[in-house]
């Protein structure tokens, strides 16, 4: 499912596209002039008139605004960067150091990454002999959406670290061989596994008592945005089981209880509920 776009994003990708329109313009405006100023021929076409290229483009750039990028000021856009407190390069390194501590599986928080960002500026100050003052409470949320083709916000979903420490890329490329020789029947006489025989099972706990997910920000184009946390805490746990062929087995809730109530199961369809001790 595509998630709809915030209004502040919309906002941003309405600004994008018309940033591209003015480039264009003015592309083809001084095309146009050089053209023209450069010909030898009495009867070349007389170049293009502001005007002509407002029209063009249908009301998504202005003439005055066109007019003053055609003398070569700024747009908002580049202005806006020049009155940031961060230096573009300091951002671009922010974003870089964002994405190896989410690789790690300890991304950061609003706050968190407001903190860094305030010791690089602070950092900055220093050496400069300026005066540091602290970023605003917003600034985070403006920093995401400036980059919000590198980076989003998600709600974390909590992985143990013992697990974590289990996922590298030796790991992965060895289970992915081992996984296509057992489809192919290299261990089964050369027949294959069907795939109704082929099954994922997967399992998701939580602490009812406890919230353990909020706002973090990751790399843009990922579902789930994954967080390490330590320590053991009794949970309930469901597992659910999919097959390769589409079917898929009804789900088993896993909970806690020195004894097994009939009124545990009095509002589940399935009767699956199971009990651990």
């Amino acid at each position: 499912m595509v998630r709809a776009l915030s209004n502040a994003q919309r906002a941003l990708k309405h600004s994008q596209t018309k940033e591209v329109a003015y480039k264009d313009a003015v592309a083809i405006y001084t095309e146009s002039r050089w053209n023209f100023e450069m010909s030898s021929d009495p009867n070349c076409k007389a170049p293009i008139s502001l005007r002509d290229l407002v029209a063009r483009y249908k009301g998504l750039i202005s003439l005055s605004t066109l007019s003053r990028r055609v003398k070569g000021l700024p747009s908002a856009r580049e202005a806006g960067c020049l009155r940031t407190k961060l230096k573009t390069e300091e951002e671009e390194l922010l974003v870089k150091h964002l994405k190896e501590q989410v690789a790690l599986g300890f991304p950061y928080t609003h706050r968190g990454i407001t903190e860094v960002a305030n010791s690089i500026l602070l950092a900055r100050c220093e050496r400069e002999h300026s005066k540091f003052q602290p970023l605003g409470k917003r600034w985070s949320a403006k920093f995401v959406l400036r980059h919000s083709n590198k980076i989003k916000t998600y709600w974390s979903t909590s992985l143990h670290s013992t697990r974590a420490q289990c996922v590298n890329a030796a790991v992965l490329e060895a289970w992915n061989t081992l996984r296509e020789s057992v489809q192919r029947g290299d261990f089964t006489d050369g027949i294959p596994i069907l795939p109704e025989n082929i099954a994922n099972m997967d399992e998701t706990g939580w602490n009812p008592s406890v919230c353990q997910t909020h706002s973090v920000i990751g790399p843009t184009g990922q579902k789930l945005q994954y967080e390490i946390q330590s320590g053991m805490r009794e949970n309930i746990t469901i597992i659910g089981t999919i097959l390769a062929d589409g079917t898929f087995t009804r789900p088993i809730v896993i909970f806690k209880g020195a004894n097994l109530l009939t009124r545990w199961g009095a509002g589940d369809p399935t009767h699956n509920v199971a009990k651990a001790q």
